[in-house]
């Protein structure tokens, strides 16, 4: 008599619930064993990395905000490219490979704000000739004070002539003097002055750290070196905005160095130090106010949506992801997806999964997880999952033509679904969380008769909604929820008619920049203008620039009970002043072209491409797309400091047939919400059914 299968349930349909399918899955005798079912809200799969095309604007991308790939994501890149290469879509097809998918975005511009006037920051990161997810391995820790005294020399030696005037003295013997006699015999001859020599055999001692060069005296040369440099530029740095630069990234630099040798980092692990915010740590560490709030620590906090002052973020994690964006990319520093991520990414992984065999419930919303005991051992006993709508197939068909490119729509596809005509004339979303809409059946599910174990990928939001019942009686899963902080995000899209040489952007002839640090609540702008072309615009519409802008949302706006109705109108129309007073008051900063014509301030609102052509000034945000990330499961996940410690693993967190998966578990890679992280921890859920 055959085994009976595993019954193996997924709730939510994000990325990492998707990647644990996809491992599990790649198994060859996975059939044999398992019986696999995904339920997910609503008409479309990927969580927070969801897109929609509108098919009422001309089938334009809409995205929960801006999603850039790292050169670092190794896990992500090495299972999109298995993905694409199990695809085998013809070569003649839309991005038939992961290499047409993504393309190299190695220019970046952070906005420096000098005597309250913000100034661009451009760094352009070289290519390298490697392959992102050709391998997983990492550099030992050790080797990076070497790499970062390396990237400061080159910046150094590419920089130099504009940081010190042809005939200005800046081999300061005193200085090398001092430096020379902590040496000993390491003194050599090399470098064109005292601070390219202080840089290379400050790399050559950090190497030799773990042998005979004691730490203490290689760290009184770099306070040497900095108190040396501060004195050199600082009387510079007013006039002189590349030796305002440089002082800022040495020390920036060297302090980040020095944090990880005194607090021992290397040998004890990244983690050693979350318990403090990164500002906090390099301020510990003799960082000065001007390094500790320049544009380089922001963007760092940037990257997360920590904001200027709003939230913390854990020194170690933040550190760590550093180190791995700028010194281990592959190929480029990032890339950028040639469609929305939902075509880009999920549209693939639904189609294999779909194909090996995997059943894929739309329209079910998980209501509640029921805990219970069994043989001793708590375990999951019962989850309960409303039927959003009811289908008048077995099967929801999710995806719609696009240019010969397979997509997900921005609403559902109303014509497979009964009550599809009323849900369209109220405009019924069916993933609020806070809707009036009634389920039109209640599923319940039982432990041992119609599942086995649970992969719960929901993200960590929602648990105050779906397991009330575990935070009551678990404190391990209370005291991480409540350690975890989400925070909303802000989110808008423009379609503009001229191009960003019109808009008068200074870099124009450079590639599309990723921008960042710049004026809250939107501090990121991403030029997304590759996109035309995967959408479907009549020449008269046509947009030249499409931007993408994203930031956390302004502190108190977060709703302080979880549960509460947050009046989804009245917060929509808030992002909407808040974008409309953005434009008008830092747009010009960005593009000078965009003032209207003959003034010096404010937005001219004709540049919008406007299908309806019906508003006017400032109303004309509404043909644009806004969005307010404010659903539980769709607030960014944060790593405040003193957090990472309280992150549950997949496997051992309290209950026996249950495994967790998201950006928001405890992960081997990288504590923090990005692809790589949720990826990774997809894949340790998955070996939980080894």
């Amino acid at each position: 008599m055959k085994d009976k299968k595993e019954k193996i349930i997924i709730l939510g349909g994000g990325l990492s619930s998707l990647v644990t399918a996809y491992e599990i899955t790649s198994k060859p005798d996975w059939q044999d064993k398992y019986e696999i079912t995904v339920y997910q809200l609503g008409w479309r799969l990927g969580g927070k990395g969801a897109s929609g095309r509108n098919q009422d604007f001309y089938n334009r991308i809409e995205e929960h905000g801006l999603h850039i790939w790292f050169g670092f994501y190794d896990h992500a890149f090495q299972l999109i490219r298995k993905c694409y290469q199990e695809l085998g879509r013809p070569l003649t097809d839309p991005l038939a490979t992961w290499e047409e998918a993504f393309k190299p975005a190695n220019f970046f511009v952070l906005e420096e704000r000098i005597n309250g006037n913000y100034q661009p920051w451009p760094m352009q990161f070289p290519m390298n000739n490697r392959i992102p997810g050709d391998s997983i391995e990492l550099p030992d820790p050790s080797i990076y004070p070497s790499m970062i005294l390396d990237y400061v020399n080159e910046y150094y030696r590419s920089r130099r002539k504009s940081i010190f005037s042809e005939n200005e003295n800046i081999d300061d013997q005193s200085i090398w003097k001092q430096i020379s006699e902590r040496l000993e015999n390491e003194t050599k001859d090399v470098g064109s002055d005292t601070i390219e020599r202080t840089i290379l055999v400050l790399k050559d001692l950090s190497v030799k750290l773990n042998d005979n060069f004691p730490r203490d005296r290689f760290l009184k040369i770099i306070d040497l070196f900095i108190d040396n440099l501060r004195e050199t530029l600082d009387k510079k740095i007013e006039s002189n905005i590349e030796a305002r630069r440089f002082r800022i990234l040495v020390e920036f630099s060297l302090t980040n160095i020095k944090g990880m040798i005194k607090d021992n980092v290397l040998e004890k692990g990244f983690e050693s130090i979350d318990d403090f915010d990164y500002r906090e740590w390099l301020k510990r560490h003799g960082a000065s106010e001007p390094t500790i709030n320049s544009a380089i620590v922001q963007a760092i906090y940037g990257l997360v949506f920590g904001g200027k002052d709003q939230y913390t973020f854990a020194a170690g994690t933040a550190l760590k992801g550093t180190l791995r964006m700028v010194f281990t990319y592959k190929g480029a520093v990032a890339y950028r997806m040639q469609a929305g991520m939902g075509d880009v990414i999920f549209t693939p992984i639904y189609e294999i999964l779909k194909k090996r065999g995997v059943r894929i419930k739309f329209f079910h919303r998980v209501r509640e997880l029921i805990p219970g005991k069994s043989n001793g051992q708590s375990l999951v006993q019962t989850v309960k999952i409303g039927k959003q709508v009811n289908l008048y197939k077995d099967e929801y068909y999710p995806l719609i033509n696009v240019k010969g490119l397979a997509c997900w729509p921005s609403e559902p596809l109303y014509d497979q679904i009964v009550e599809g005509e009323t849900l369209k004339k109220y405009h019924v979303d069916l993933e609020d969380y806070w809707s009036s809409w009634q389920d039109k059946e209640e599923i319940v599910l039982e432990y041992g008769k119609d599942f086995d174990r649970i992969v719960f990928g929901i993200s960590i939001g929602a648990i105050p909604f779906v397991c009330p019942k575990i935070l009551e009686e678990n404190v391990e899963w209370k005291q991480m929820t409540e350690s975890i902080t989400t925070c909303l995000t802000d989110a808008f899209q423009l379609w503009m008619y001229p191009d960003i040489a019109g808009l008068g952007w200074k870099y124009w002839k450079n590639e599309p920049p990723v921008l960042g640090s710049y004026a809250e609540p939107f501090d990121t702008w991403c030029d997304m203008s590759h996109l035309i072309n995967r959408e479907s615009w009549p020449d008269s519409l046509s947009p030249n620039h499409i931007a993408y802008f994203c930031g956390p949302s302004p502190a108190g706006i977060t709703p302080k009970d979880p549960l509460t109705d947050p009046d989804m109108p009245t917060q929509m129309k808030k992002l909407k002043e808040r974008i409309v007073k953005f434009l008008e008051q830092n747009a010009r900063a960005l593009w000078p072209s965009s003032a209207p014509p003959g003034k010096t301030s404010g937005f001219n609102w004709n540049l919008l491409s406007d299908a309806n052509k019906t508003e006017q000034g400032p109303r004309k945000i509404e043909s644009q797309y806004v969005r307010l990330n404010i659903q539980p499961t769709e607030r960014y996940v944060l790593s405040v400091k003193g957090s990472t410690k309280y992150r549950l693993p997949a496997g051992n967190n309290g209950y026996s047939n249950l495994v967790i998966t998201g950006d928001w578990i405890q992960n081997s890679v990288l504590n923090a919400g990005c692809v790589e992280s949720t990826v990774v921890s997809g894949i340790e859920a998955a070996r939980c059914f080894s």
